[in-house]
């Protein structure tokens, strides 16, 4: 075992709105989503 190592994290964030205008003739959906993962082991 390499004692270097470490567990795996990620970490996620996710926010939106749905707006709608006119009688709901008009509408705009927004999604913002973002993932950071560290400490990963990649094979070369």
């Amino acid at each position: 075992m390499n004692p270097a190592l470490k567990p795996e994290s990620t970490s996620s964030f996710e926010t939106g709105t749905d707006l709608k205008f006119w009688n709901n003739r008009i509408s705009l959906d927004f999604t913002y989503y973002t993932k950071t993962t560290k400490d990963q082991i990649l094979s070369s």
